[in-house]
């Protein structure tokens, strides 16, 4: 009888408990993971400018690897962030990772004069809105916990 009363007692902690994780933790690990994050694109940039320097005209398809560029580094600091974190909390790992994505990104596009516009403006509200997106999934992929390689067994 005593056992039962220590399951469920533990059952209910661990519903509850968040493990001492909470939004202070989780923008902590936001804030060292875009460090990395943006090591990792401004890497990511060095290589496809290589690859874009190869082709015959390397400003045609610019804009479209910037693209691609920058999704990537969203989805790779979102996942940063929730390993961080211990995958815990992806979904507010994410949205934090996300917002300072953003934030970044409006600062640095308000401040630098861009006289050329590729996209129209509602694409690039769009690629804009996608950021934070990108970082939750992101997150969601770092918190899966990897499948065993050995089935479990019950002993008898």
């Amino acid at each position: 009888m005593q056992n039962k009363k220590r399951k469920a007692a533990r059952r209910h902690h661990a519903a509850t408990d968040t493990g001492g994780y909470s939004p202070a933790t989780v923008l902590k690990s936001a804030i060292f993971a875009f460090p990395v994050a943006i090591l990792i694109g401004l890497l990511l940039l060095l290589l496809s400018t290589v690859l874009l320097l190869s082709t015959k005209d390397p400003n045609r398809y610019h804009a479209a690897v910037g693209a691609l560029v920058a999704s990537a580094v969203a989805l790779l600091a979102g996942l940063i962030a929730t390993r961080l974190n211990r995958r815990r909390l992806p979904l507010l790992c994410g949205l934090a990772e996300g917002a300072i994505l953003l934030l970044v990104l409006l600062l640095l596009s308000a401040l630098l004069p861009i006289k050329v516009h590729i996209f129209s403006g509602a694409l690039n509200v769009g690629l804009h809105a996608t950021l934070p997106l990108l970082a939750v999934a992101g997150a969601m992929l770092g918190a899966r916990k990897r499948a065993s390689s050995k089935p479990y067994r019950k002993r008898r």
